[in-house]
């Protein structure tokens, strides 16, 4: 089953033993650089999903959303790739919406529209590239960029951020549209956790 897909909240089945994203990440990031699909950030640090241990790969971003809630699409994307030590991959998606400037999000697009894409370790609060309500809903699909690798866990938080006009359009420089299509749900249960 594939990735991403229109969350409706009508259909998700609210889970009975909810647990929280404990995320813990490092405040310095590795690298950036231009994979040919997205801007992707090498970070570290850990997360616990459902309960099990997974480890940060990395970040990269999305413009226009590639999941819709309720067939809404958003300005932007980021996803928080991250993966077991049995190689079970688990992406966290946060959604943003044009509004007020996001200075963690001006951080790593300022090195990136400067080609400082190499060496570029810097400090940055991750969690600031969170909102405070961290309900998220969870399914089952696949990688959105190649190879698509499938039974990826998804944690898609319900509620958006803010991210400017300027900083979008400073994305679409490089990547006016870099997202996959809206796959289909074949039966598939989405989760809501309430934080």
């Amino acid at each position: 089953m594939q990735s991403p897909i229109d969350i409706t909240t009508y259909d998700a089945i609210t889970n009975n033993s909810p647990t929280q994203l404990l995320l813990n990440y490092s405040t310095t990031v590795d690298d950036i650089l231009d994979t040919g699909h997205a801007v992707q950030v090498a970070l570290t640090g850990t997360a616990t999903l459902m309960n099990r241990e997974f480890e940060l790969l990395q970040l990269h971003f999305h413009s226009p959303s590639e999941h819709t809630i309720d067939g809404e699409y958003f300005d932007f994307e980021a996803h928080f790739v991250h993966q077991a030590q049995n190689g079970r991959l688990a992406v966290v998606g946060v959604l943003f919406k044009v509004g007020e400037e996001n200075v963690e999000l001006g951080e790593i697009l300022s090195r990136f529209s400067n080609d400082e894409l190499s060496n570029s370790d810097f400090e940055l609060n991750l969690l600031n590239l969170f909102p405070d309500d961290q309900s998220y809903y969870h399914y089952t699909g696949s990688l959105t960029t190649p190879p698509l690798t499938e039974n990826v866990e998804w944690y898609v938080l319900e509620n958006s951020l803010e991210l400017s006009q300027q900083q979008l359009d400073e994305f679409k420089l490089y990547y006016d549209h870099n997202s996959r299509d809206i796959q289909g749900l074949y039966g598939r249960v989405i989760l809501y956790t309430e934080d």
